[in-house]
């Protein structure tokens, strides 16, 4: 149910309607008329709104009760305190006390009457009236003191009663206070562990808040760290493929520079520059440069052998005098590893089938000049002409400095005629 909401208006109140109603026939003619007179009392409107706002919040605090404990606290009485508080409550009489009130109000309209009436002789006076009232009277007083004797116990017990009770009430007022202390207590420890208990509570919430969030970024983690491993496994199955592919073209590299050594006495002028550059380590445009110097001053492979270290700076230009060096020393191992006659004679024949003397112990390949040194041996003349100086003892061939070599004319003619039996 919605609670209602009053606007404010400018009316006066309480204020009376009056309204007039009439019906009119056919012919215009007044048929009927009513006139209404209404009354509002809106005093009793806002009663009833202020006594359902009272309920509601009654209701509230019934509920909230309710859940707080399950028991009702009762009010404390005030305790009656006598000659400060007068006892409105009307004793009960008991019958005798009413019996002896009669009689003795019935005596003392007797003696009042005998009183008011003129003195009267001594003998003619009514003797046995008076002893006989005597007599009542001295029983009534008997039974009077009596009834205050008794009255008299009856107190003394009502007293005796009234401190046993008051004994009990200081006691329970005692207790009382104890019982308040250990409640005032208790509701104190009680709104402490509330405060805690909302506390842990808004912690836990926190918490539970924090939770939610790493469990978040871990999953967003997670699907990284999938992501990740996919791209990664992709990436290792390229490197394969890719290493793969370098080995491959490293192969194929090298089985092209093995070809271009062993042709090295062909070379043209790209395959000069291609030399010069992949012992270098050049790029593409300084390999071109080398090229262009090559083409300039008409070098061929051939031409390289008469080249001294001096001569490849010269022609080259290089940075430095090492890089000369460099290049001269490494096209000399070419020449030796593929000697010219080997190149020209050895095509076609196995290795296996050529004669161990016709094969040079330097170059290891067929001797094309076959020429005897001083210690006996048998040696191709390009070989022995640039590796002397590999041989242990190279000073035993040389005369006056100067080596000495006899050609062998009878080796030479075997040579040539198994070489054209081969073929």
């Amino acid at each position: 149910m919605k609670e209602k909401t009053w606007n404010e208006c400018k009316l006066t109140l309480p204020m009376e309607i009056s309204a007039s109603l009439a019906i009119l026939s056919d012919d215009k003619q007044m048929f009927m008329s009513l006139q209404m007179h209404v009354s509002v009392n809106v005093d009793q409107l806002f009663e009833k709104a202020e006594l359902l706002k009272m309920i509601q919040e009654l209701k509230k605090e019934i509920k909230i009760l309710k859940l707080e404990r399950s028991y009702t606290i009762p009010i404390e009485k005030e305790r009656m305190i006598e000659d400060e508080k007068k006892n409105n409550d009307t004793v009960a009489i008991p019958e005798e006390c009413k019996k002896m009130k009669t009689q003795v109000e019935i005596l003392g309209k007797k003696l009042k009457e005998w009183d008011e009436e003129k003195r009267i002789e001594l003998n003619r006076m009514n003797w046995d009236d008076i002893w006989s009232l005597i007599l009542y009277l001295s029983l009534f007083v008997l039974l009077y003191i009596l009834f205050i004797k008794k009255n008299e116990i009856y107190f003394e017990e009502i007293f005796e009663k009234q401190k046993s009770i008051q004994q009990e009430i200081y006691e329970k007022y005692l207790e009382k206070i104890k019982l308040k202390n250990q409640m005032e207590e208790a509701l104190s420890k009680y709104t402490k562990c509330i405060e805690q208990y909302n506390n842990l509570c808004f912690i836990e919430r926190d918490v539970l808040t924090q939770k939610q969030q790493k469990e978040q970024q871990l999953m967003a983690m997670n699907h990284i760290h999938a992501l990740d491993n996919r791209v990664l496994k992709g990436f290792n199955e390229l490197n394969g493929k890719l290493r793969k592919l370098i080995e491959e073209n490293q192969k194929c590299i090298e089985k092209e520079w093995n070809e271009l050594e062993k042709k090295w006495n062909k070379w043209n002028s790209q395959e000069i520059a291609i030399f010069v550059g992949h012992i270098l380590k050049c790029k593409k445009s300084k390999i071109n440069q080398f090229h262009d110097i090559i083409k300039k001053k008409k070098i061929d492979g051939t031409s390289l052998l008469k080249m001294s270290k001096n001569d490849w700076m010269d022609i080259f230009d290089f940075e430095t005098f090492s890089q000369a060096c460099i290049i001269h020393d490494s096209f000399t191992q070419i020449c030796e590893k593929y000697p010219i006659n080997m190149i020209n004679s050895d095509e076609g024949v196995p290795q296996q089938d050529i004669p161990k003397e016709y094969i040079c112990p330097l170059s290891n390949s067929i001797m094309n000049d076959p020429v005897i040194a001083l210690n006996g041996i048998t040696y191709d003349r390009s070989s022995i002409m640039n590796q002397y100086q590999n041989i242990p003892n190279y000073s035993s061939l040389m005369i006056d400095g100067n080596l000495e070599l006899y050609p062998d004319h009878a080796l030479q003619q075997n040579i040539q005629n198994f070489l054209e039996t081969t073929k």
